[in-house]
């Protein structure tokens, strides 16, 4: 079948969705498990001592954004309309749409950064200091884990790298090929992916290993096979959507097993031995299309603002926390030698300092508005902001 000819105001303006307030909760709770996982890496706690269920594996959080990010991807490609000749400027504007959300944050916090790591660590000449800000580049253009010699500056950012690089890749997929590559191949090739990198690795975390004969990080494999299989669960909840499912006892099952589906994914959360990461990313799998598909209760009452900004307030948190890890971890204060007191500190500060990244991004998002307005086309600015 040819793809329709769209006009260009149907192809490329981006059209609102409205936020799912339990997806958005999600968001910061998952959030938080990933920063209090890197919390228990750098301040070691012992859970017995301390009384609390830690997140040891918190990391499994970031497999909860990559799910989502796929799903999105592939309900931007359903509405869209493309033509042949506009399939890369389409993909480019997407990508280029998602990174207008993040680089308010990112340009303060990573130049924060910069000049915190930089006191810091002290370069001791001019070509210490000018071989840090070459190895610092890599991550301002928010290219990590490519290979090239670099200073982890905002560590965390990885996973921002990898969506982004993902959706370069899978969007004209999704547009060419939609119902084959979402319905047969995505899942086929996640599958397969998921299961190598279990296979090689144990675990489906790893920020620094290598696969394939140390040719691809790690990170970029995992990142398409999640969001691959992301796209996926839109073709399940999408096909959800049009069976006659919201009945009553049907709602309430559906709840009761979103409800066990999320604590079993907390509960492998705490634990410490990685057999059961994969298992981990399956439930959250099942969980999200329940959550998506709209068939469990609780939509009404998560549909609030407060749980709009959580959602909204997750990315300054998020990339927040490098910086002040490494404020906490090379600087010593009188009085934060107990987790009793450095833990509600560390938390409180990151909790600060994304606040004020939130309120500073406006600023930096507006000013930036301002100059792509005089430099792209009217068509193109609408489509990205």
């Amino acid at each position: 079948m040819m793809p329709i000819k769209s006009t260009l105001t149907q192809e490329l303006i981006p059209m609102k969705t409205k936020r799912d307030g339990k997806i958005e909760f999600f968001r910061f709770i998952f959030c938080m498990a990933v920063i209090l996982f890197h919390y228990d890496l750098l301040f070691p706690l012992n859970t017995e001592k301390f009384g609390l269920p830690f997140l040891t594996s918190g990391r499994l959080g970031v497999e909860f954004f990559f799910l989502l990010s796929g799903y999105f991807l592939a309900a931007y490609a359903y509405k869209i309309n493309y033509s042949y000749e506009s399939l890369s400027r389409t993909t480019v504007l997407y990508t280029a749409r998602k990174l207008s959300s993040i680089i308010p944050f990112h340009l303060f916090l990573f130049t924060l950064s910069f000049v915190v790591k930089s006191i810091i660590q002290s370069p001791k000449s001019f070509v210490d200091w000018f071989n840090w800000v070459l190895k610092s580049i890599p991550g301002f253009f928010l290219t990590i884990g490519t290979g090239v010699p670099e200073i982890a500056v905002l560590k965390d950012e990885w996973y921002i790298s990898k969506m982004l690089l993902m959706c370069l890749i899978l969007l004209p997929l999704l547009l060419r090929f939609r119902k084959t590559f979402a319905r047969i191949v995505a899942p086929v090739i996640a599958i397969g992916l998921i299961g190598y990198m279990v296979y090689t690795t144990t675990i489906l975390g790893g920020v620094d290993t290598r696969l394939f004969g140390d040719l691809i990080a790690k990170t970029t494999v995992r990142a398409f096979a999640e969001m691959a299989l992301g796209i996926f669960i839109f073709e399940v909840v999408s096909y959800l959507k049009k069976c006659n499912l919201m009945k009553k006892h049907v709602r309430i099952i559906s709840t009761c097993v979103e409800v066990i589906l999320y604590c079993s994914c907390i509960l492998i959360m705490t634990e410490s031995d990685t057999k059961y990461e994969v298992f981990f990313l399956i439930l959250m799998v099942m969980a999200l299309t329940i959550t998506l598909s709209g068939l469990s209760y609780g939509k009404t009452l998560f549909n609030h603002s407060f749980f709009y900004w959580l959602g909204r307030f997750s990315l300054p948190l998020y990339l927040s926390q490098r910086v002040i890890f490494t404020f906490f971890k090379n600087v010593d204060l009188p009085g934060l030698t107990s987790n009793y007191i450095r833990l509600p500190v560390v938390l409180g500060t990151i909790f600060i300092l994304a606040l004020i990244a939130q309120f500073l991004g406006k600023f930096i998002a507006k000013g930036l508005r301002h100059m792509f307005r005089r430099i792209l086309p009217e068509r193109d600015f609408n489509a990205i902001f």
